[in-house]
């Protein structure tokens, strides 16, 4: 089991919010973190990585309550990571959404080696994993793709360093950059994340 908090106080704008999901009692992590962020638009709400588990999605789309009546959701994984892709399952059947991601995030989702790390995670913590079922994006990209909702636009481009398949996200009216995992400790690993926290005086 894991434990989802919206945690409000990163962002004073409504419309964009973080959710932060921990992962106890994992042998090989201690205090394992990962933040999802949703993206509540006119036209769409956007999840931003889907985090551990589906549980992990039922639990934010439980905290939309009616706000999400009449918009479409759509989904994008940052990169393949099993914690930023694994809660993609709970967009199926009455919840299916589009999931956007970069092709190698697709290739990577696809591999051998991919189903092969979530039978051993099912194996050894069964409680936690055994919903998970590994579902790739359904749209890919590589480059940039922007989305218009009427009110934000969202430009997820390539961001690798972290990773090959790593994207980020802007959104230019509010000079936000959703950078995920390609903004690490000490610095920024690619060059457009790096102009782009700069613009929005992060560094």
């Amino acid at each position: 089991m894991s434990y989802v908090t919206y945690v409000h106080e990163m962002s004073p704008d409504n419309r964009i919010r973080m959710y932060r999901s921990s992962q106890p009692n994992l042998s090989d992590f201690d205090d394992f973190e990962v933040d999802s962020y949703l993206i509540s638009t006119g036209r769409f709400i956007l999840f931003c990585d889907t985090l551990f588990h589906p549980e992990d999605m039922a639990r934010i789309v439980h905290d939309l309550g009616q706000e999400r009546v009449g918009r479409p959701f759509l989904v994008m994984n940052s990169h393949a990571d099993w914690d930023h892709a694994w809660g993609n399952s709970y967009f199926t059947g009455e919840q299916t959404a589009p999931i956007i991601g970069h092709t190698h995030c697709r290739t990577r989702m696809t591999e051998e080696r991919e189903k092969t790390m979530l039978a051993s995670f099912q194996q050894r913590y069964p409680a936690q994993f055994s919903s998970v079922i590994l579902m790739p994006p359904t749209a890919t990209f590589q480059g940039t793709f922007t989305l218009y909702s009427g009110n934000l636009t969202v430009e997820l481009f390539d961001a690798p360093g972290h990773s090959l398949d790593h994207i980020a996200a802007w959104i230019p009216e509010l000079c936000l950059l959703l950078a995920f995992d390609a903004v690490e400790i000490p610095i920024p690993l690619n060059k457009k994340t790096l102009q782009a926290c700069r613009a929005c005086s992060l560094l």
